[in-house]
């Protein structure tokens, strides 16, 4: 069963269409779109979309993340990350009941509640378990429990329990490249959980083109803690600024679907590649490339 994905780039205002086989081990590019982004920083929307044709209608609300008695963004450098310096992510809970936002300035994960117009009401401000974290992305459980916080700074995966339904209390925190390795020579990409809810996949990236990224890879108990702090797996990428991963979804991939692994898509956006790996519960291996 051929898959299909989505890859947006950085130097172009297109989203490309690709197609993976897992049979024949084929990656192509089968279409292209341009694409209408919203961006992140000190502010974020909420759009309106036309029921009919699933564009942008309007903009119904507007975020302010900065503190303005205390923070200024002038458009240089505020906080840690040069410009990486203000929110980056935003993604809602399984039910679609909260939004979490990851600030890598504000060194916070934000927590809205959505509500039926779909505006949102802030309700928590979760500060990151270290000061030199820099939330990145959030991914929620399947089962919406526990949330999973990737830290762009220290190359951490922090654990976080949904409380009250609105706020976030922190479980547990993973090192996501080896023991040996520090974390001042890497940035933090990606979090994801596998569509089978066992495993959590992690990747980072080198600093510089010759400082190869990890793709980790952790079990997850049924419950969604991670059970060992020690990950089953690195991988070592082929280096590259970003090197984001999104596990391939069921059926086309579960440890118990095609071929008896999971499939996951890598991008190299210096280099200009997307890969997909492949996990079969002990080895992470790279099964097909493209060059966009």
């Amino acid at each position: 069963m051929v898959s299909h994905f989505l890859v947006g780039t950085f130097d172009t205002p297109l989203v490309f269409t690709l197609a993976f086989d897992p049979a024949a081990k084929t990656l192509e590019v089968v279409a292209n779109r341009v694409a209408v982004y919203s961006a992140g920083g000190p502010t974020g929307e909420v759009f309106q979309l036309d029921e009919v044709t699933g564009g942008f209608k309007a903009e119904i609300q507007k975020l302010d993340f900065v503190d303005r008695g205390v923070q200024v963004d002038s458009g240089g450098v505020m906080d840690f990350g040069g410009l990486r310096h203000g929110a980056h992510s935003a993604d809602l809970s399984p039910d679609g009941k909260l939004l979490y936002v990851a600030d890598i300035g504000r060194n916070c994960v934000f927590v809205y509640v959505v509500a039926l117009d779909r505006t949102l009401t802030l309700t928590d401000k979760n500060i990151a378990p270290r000061a030199e974290d820099g939330p990145r992305h959030v991914t929620p459980h399947p089962d919406g429990e526990y949330v999973y916080s990737l830290q762009e700074h220290t190359s951490m995966v922090d654990v976080f329990q949904l409380v009250d339904g609105k706020t976030l209390a922190w479980k547990q925190g993973v090192k996501i490249i080896p023991s040996d390795k520090s974390p001042k020579r890497f940035w933090a990409d990606e979090v994801r959980v596998s569509p089978s809810k066992e495993y959590l996949y992690a990747s980072t990236r080198g600093l510089k083109p010759s400082e190869r990224g990890w793709v980790a890879v952790f079990k997850l108990l049924p419950s969604g803690l991670i059970a060992l702090e020690t990950p089953l797996a690195l991988w070592e990428t082929c280096g590259g600024w970003a090197n984001a991963i999104e596990p391939a979804p069921s059926p086309l991939s579960t440890l118990g679907g095609v071929n008896g692994v999971d499939y996951l898509a890598l991008t190299d956006s210096e280099e200009g590649l997307v890969m997909v790996l492949s996990w079969d519960g002990k080895a992470v291996k790279e099964v097909a490339r493209t060059r966009l």
